[in-house]
């Protein structure tokens, strides 16, 4: 009864929040394949480098500063990892030199794939493209810069999502995670950390980790739900996929 009523209380949410604001027209009708950053998706594109040609692709966070975003043309572009919102114009404009590498390696690298990322959006978009970004973000850095000429959804791509197996717990008794996205050259590993109330990193717990995979899993059960609602079917095509929540189909590719 709980899991049902936090289900209507969610759907509510979406449909108030959809009725503030306005939203793009797509057609409905048109297959969506949603591209995730995980290493899966480079073998698909060894295999059939044309595959997304004249397709409606979904993209997210840093896919902008790879080489295939131009080839690729993405016309939905979704970015919610708040990093992308937080830094300021400092950051944006001289990211090696940020004042975050004092503080976390991971979180200094991560404010240099965010600055590159929007440097490249408005670089190299030069088709319609529609961007979702959370409602409070539109005063960020990413929407003033990108703006100007970006204007203002679903058959799901791969999604791996086996972040358990990309955390590693070290002699030093610390988690850290190794980043496998399929525009790296190599795998970074860097520690996962928190702030204190002090707004000093310290080393993140593995339980904290697995809290989060609760909500990320939990997260796709209630997509699922939504899409259900709207007679919308998503397929998962990634074999090496933790998600359980969507359809598989490994045809499609």
């Amino acid at each position: 009864m709980k899991t049902f009523l936090s289900t209507i209380v969610s759907l509510i949410k979406i449909v108030l929040k959809a009725k503030r604001y306005k939203q793009p027209e797509v057609d409905n009708s048109e297959d969506c394949y949603v591209l995730g950053n995980g290493p899966s998706l480079s073998k698909l594109l060894e295999r059939t480098p044309d595959f997304f040609d004249k397709k409606h692709v979904c993209v997210v966070n840093g896919f902008a500063a790879t080489d295939v975003y131009q080839k690729i043309q993405p016309k939905s572009y979704f970015i919610k990892d708040g990093l992308f919102f937080w830094i300021d114009e400092g950051e944006f404009n001289d990211p090696e030199n940020t004042w975050r590498e004092k503080k976390s390696s991971g979180e200094k690298n991560g404010v240099i794939m965010v600055a590159n990322t929007i440097k490249a959006m408005k670089e190299k978009t030069r088709w319609p493209m529609y961007l979702y970004v959370p409602v409070w973000a539109k005063d960020s850095i990413l929407v003033r810069e990108i703006s100007q000429n970006i204007g203002n959804a679903i058959l799901g791509g791969g999604a791996d999502s086996h972040r358990i197996g990309h955390l590693e717990v070290g002699d030093d008794n610390l988690v850290y995670m190794v980043h496998h996205h399929f525009y790296d050259k190599a795998h970074a590993k860097t520690i996962i950390s928190d702030r204190d109330k002090f707004g000093n990193y310290v080393a993140q717990p593995l339980w904290k980790q697995f809290d989060n995979l609760k909500k990320l899993f939990y997260g796709f059960s209630q997509v699922k739900l939504y899409a259900d609602y709207k007679n919308c079917k998503i397929i998962n095509t990634s074999k090496e996929s933790f998600i359980d929540a969507f359809e598989r189909d490994y045809t499609i590719e």
